[in-house]
């Protein structure tokens, strides 16, 4: 500790139950941080208050590793990547996959890979434009950030999956989809750029 200067972590442990959080480095009151962050089987429920509109029903457990490089109150940089095993969101459940997210300057690198299980496939990889606002304060990321060619995948996923994530309104139809969009705008409303859709086995409920 460097009083009026820095504090220096190294390491600090938390654990709770089967839980374990590892973060060490230096935080500066004027200058850049510097912060690794190891996390095993995090319950991602923690997560949910840093942004609880976009992060409503979210569960699951996490491994990953965070490196905060920057000045994390003003304007943070870094890079994220984790394993998500038995996840679930919005009443989607058995969700597995690998998240990579690297943040330089304010643009938010992502290469998102999830396994819905019998549902299908999602897949989101491109950049994300997010405000200095949003960095300080995350739950303003859906309204404040705009995509530039965000690619988003999905992989026989099934429709009735789209309503119950809000994607779509309640449709009545039954089916798969295998697309790859390109979407740009507005998080909050995003528009497409180009789309590649594919069709299976789509059908109205009571319908042979």
């Amino acid at each position: 500790f460097a009083p009026g200067r820095s504090i220096t972590v190294d390491p600090l442990v938390l654990e709770r139950n089967d839980e374990r959080v590892v973060a060490q480095g230096t935080y500066r009151f004027n200058g850049p941080d510097d912060f690794d962050v190891q996390m095993l089987n995090v319950d991602l429920a923690q997560l949910a208050p840093l942004a609880p509109e976009a992060l409503e029903g979210l569960g699951g457990r996490v491994d990953g590793q965070l490196q905060v490089r920057g000045d994390i109150d003003r304007r943070p940089q870094g890079e994220l990547t984790a394993r998500i095993r038995d996840g679930s969101f919005r009443d989607v459940d058995d969700v597995n996959g690998t998240v990579q997210l690297s943040l330089e300057g304010t643009t938010l690198g992502t290469n998102v890979q999830l396994d819905l299980g019998d549902q299908g496939s999602v897949a989101l990889q491109g950049p994300i434009e997010v405000t200095e606002r949003a960095l300080r304060d995350p739950s303003r990321l859906v309204d404040e950030a705009t995509l530039d060619g965000l690619r988003v995948e999905a992989g026989n996923l099934d429709l009735r999956l789209l309503a119950r994530l809000g994607v779509l309104e309640e449709i009545p139809v039954l089916g798969r989809v295998t697309t790859s969009i390109e979407l740009g705008g507005s998080a909050r409303t995003p528009g497409l750029r180009d789309a590649v859709v594919v069709l299976d086995r789509i059908g109205l409920p009571g319908w042979d």
